[in-house]
């Protein structure tokens, strides 16, 4: 594997236009970026602590989401950086989630939902604000999309809209943490729940049935909420070295990378063959199978 700078510990990665030999990963305060020799180059600056995930988006911008009223966005595929707010100054409340290259939601902390239809410049209210704490959230499409609500009796919500109105599907089985969903039809979604469990709806939200993800090694799921898709297969980084991986929407799951490295937190994937993984201890994977 090459090796990372030390002393950092790496929280996402994404391949700005898909292509990884300009790899971007946010780390510990610090983010790289990929030079065509392989090499990386290093910015380190306080503010960006608490970058949680990096969006890889159309025409070389790319996002740093972040626990705070402020996130990071570039439109040079990672070379320079500009600190942004969320209107009002309202502290993000969820992770950001992109439909496609231009449009992407999130909530502030007062639980009110924001969208962009310009790649993460400039965010504008929806009109929507939750009854309780949001959780995970996922958009099939700019219109279709769900998201979790915590509390003493979590559920999920489901909006046909565009966020300007949701439905409560009043779901009696669910995590009690939904870390991440995705979806494969209208109506078939898979969530990750804390700690390796495996949710799965055939009706569109409403009825959701447990399973579990094999014990690896002993792993589970990183708590990062990160993950990679590429078509029906998903890649889903472990606290202890491992990569889950399926190959086919969630089922039949195996462990890709023997328990010798320090806990995975993200992977991205620029082809069918070469991918980045990162991770907490300082280190770098490529793989080329």
């Amino acid at each position: 594997y090459d090796a990372a700078p030390s002393s950092f510990d790496y929280r996402s990665v994404t391949c700005p236009n898909d292509d990884c030999s300009g790899a971007v990963i946010a780390g510990d305060g610090i983010i790289l970026k990929r030079a065509t020799n392989g090499s990386f180059g290093m910015t380190v600056n306080e503010d960006y602590q608490g970058i949680r995930r990096l969006h890889g988006l159309d025409n070389n911008v790319v996002i740093a989401d972040k626990e705070s009223a402020s996130y990071f966005r570039s439109t040079d595929g990672g070379q320079t950086w500009n600190e942004n707010t969320l209107p009002e100054a309202g502290t993000q409340g969820s992770v950001m989630e992109f439909t496609d290259g231009t449009t992407g939601y999130v909530f502030d902390n007062q639980r009110a939902l924001f969208k962009t239809t310009d790649g993460g410049a400039l965010w504008a209210s929806t009109g929507y604000v939750s009854e309780s704490s949001p959780g995970a959230m996922h958009w099939r499409n700019a219109d279709l999309g769900w998201y979790y609500q915590s509390g003493s009796e979590p559920t999920i919500f489901k909006t046909t809209d565009g966020g300007q109105t949701w439905i409560d599907l009043n779901v009696t089985e669910i995590a009690r943490r939904m870390m991440f969903m995705e979806s494969f039809s209208d109506d078939h979604l898979f969530g990750v729940g804390i700690v390796d469990e495996i949710w799965e709806s055939t009706d569109g939200g409403a009825t959701w049935v447990r399973s579990f993800f094999p014990g690896q090694s002993g792993t589970r799921p990183s708590t990062s909420n990160n993950h990679h898709r590429r078509g029906d297969e998903i890649f889903v980084p472990s606290d202890a070295a491992e990569i889950f991986y399926s190959a086919v929407a969630f089922t039949n799951w195996e462990g890709q990378i023997p328990s010798d490295r320090g806990a995975i937190t993200t992977v991205a994937f620029f082809n069918d063959d070469i991918g980045v993984a990162a991770g907490r201890t300082s280190f770098l994977i490529t793989t080329e199978a």
